[in-house]
């Protein structure tokens, strides 16, 4: 089974959203718990420096009551429940991350520092994709845990995890990193997994390395009733760091698209490809006609080695490298295609805004491919040829039949998924020029917002 890391005790007893311009690092480089020049080569000195970073996460919530039953006369009322789980400093102001399974859904939060000093804690901002929260507090603290100063994980490094463990607070336990990319509910996880003893209690805590360096945040585990059988995991620190930056500076995390559908790659298939030297990455198997990878000329077939320099292993760190990095980002991806390493470039995209939407938006519900063929007389026949159509969709109800061929829409020829997405839409009725049988057949499809 698997745990989200929250202490369940049952007990008797919004951020506004700024400009969409790009914004300045708000996640700064400064002295921190985990920057402190010269590292110190004992985790016991580290240590001392890191754990005061570490705060208890106490949350209530509000149970609605339950139902009335038949002759049961006994009032009902909403039932409070509390949990323990774990956050840190990532500045000097009070400003802490936690896992956003800690405070969802909380009536309120209270941060309580090593020195057992309370704060009420207001919630900047939540992301329930990437399990994580931004929250701030009164409290002040020398210590902290700069996410701009961080390290990247590699399987064997020595970790230690901070936390609430059993709501026991400021609890170490030390491992290695077991692996990495580690995909276990969602095709957006990409955690680092250890063998460091994280119980109930520590979600929201931090991942530290041997030489003192935030690596993750500590979110979930896979056992038996909730103990620990060394199976844990975190969410890596570009993904942490890419969140918590949206979040101060939009209150919300606003996720990029790219609009490439990739699998993982096999040396076998990197082979068959052609591409025998590359060893990771993945294969893009279908571009988004419009997106932002048809823009910049991405194709079927090309191999994706990194995003924004750093190296892509698996389709779920492509994934949630991608949702993490913000709308209107410039990305840098590296490709190989046909044994040949380019470099390109692209802003990644918001929803095409209203106006300017694909004609392909005309076509959903009818199923497309391309189309190629040699008619009786000799004359060759390209286009995209429907494959099915959706009962009421748009394209149904213009009259168009399994079997036909498009070959015009308006006054531009259709040979490719992508030139629909090129072809704009207007308020007024767009002719389409099919072949139906063997005959010649024109349509009229009226865009769905005129």
């Amino acid at each position: 089974m698997i745990y989200p890391l929250l202490l369940m005790l049952m007990i008797a007893s919004s951020a506004a959203c700024a400009d969409d311009t790009k914004p300045k690092p708000l996640i700064k480089k400064q002295i921190s718990a985990s920057t402190q020049p010269p590292v110190p080569k004992k985790a016991t000195q580290w240590l001392q420096a890191s754990i005061p970073a570490v705060v208890s996460i106490h949350v209530e919530h509000e149970i609605q009551p339950r139902e009335p039953r038949p002759h049961d006369d006994t009032p009902s009322a909403s039932e409070p429940t509390h949990s323990f789980g774990t956050g840190f400093f990532i500045d000097q102001n009070g400003v802490l991350l936690t896992n956003a399974h800690v405070v969802m859904g909380a009536k309120s939060i209270v941060a309580r520092d090593q020195n057992g000093n309370d704060s009420m804690a207001q919630v900047v901002g939540i992301d329930p994709v990437m399990d994580l929260a931004v929250l701030r507090t009164s409290l002040r603290s020398a210590h902290f845990l700069s996410l701009e100063e961080g390290a990247d994980a590699s399987v064997g490094d020595t970790v230690y995890a901070i936390g609430s463990s059993f709501g026991l607070p400021q609890s170490v336990t030390s491992g290695i990193v077991s692996a990495l990319h580690r995909s276990i509910s969602s095709p957006l996880q990409d955690f680092i997994q250890t063998d460091s003893a994280i119980n109930q209690g520590n979600s929201g805590g931090p991942l530290i390395n041997q030489h003192g360096h935030l690596i993750g945040v500590n979110t979930m585990i896979i056992g038996v009733a909730g103990g620990n059988n060394g199976v844990g995991f975190a969410i890596p620190l570009p993904l942490v760091r890419n969140v918590a930056e949206q979040i101060l500076h939009d209150g919300k995390i606003k996720p990029a698209k790219l609009g490439v559908h990739v699998q993982n790659l096999s040396l076998d298939m990197a082979r068959a490809l052609g591409a025998s030297k590359v060893t990771t990455g993945v294969v893009v198997t279908d571009v988004v006609p419009g997106s932002v990878a048809d823009t910049i000329g991405m194709k079927n077939r090309d191999i994706i080695t990194h995003f924004n320099k750093q190296p892509i292993a698996t389709a779920a760190q492509l994934a949630a490298a991608v949702y993490t990095t913000r709308q209107g980002t410039d990305a840098a991806l590296t490709i190989v295609r046909q044994n040949k390493v380019k470099q390109i470039t692209g802003t990644l995209a918001t929803d095409q805004s209203k106006g300017h939407e694909p004609m392909a938006r005309v076509f959903d519900g009818v199923g497309l491919a391309r189309y190629e063929a040699i008619d009786p007389s000799g004359k060759a026949i390209r286009g995209l040829q429907v494959l099915s159509t959706i009962p009421n969709s748009q394209g149904w109800l213009s009259g168009l039949h399994t079997g036909d061929t498009i070959l015009r829409v308006g006054k531009t020829r259709v040979t490719e998924l992508t030139d629909l997405a090129r072809i704009k839409l207007t308020s007024s009725p767009i002719l389409i020029e099919l072949i139906r049988g063997h005959r010649t057949v024109f349509l009229v499809l009226n865009s769905p917002t005129g």
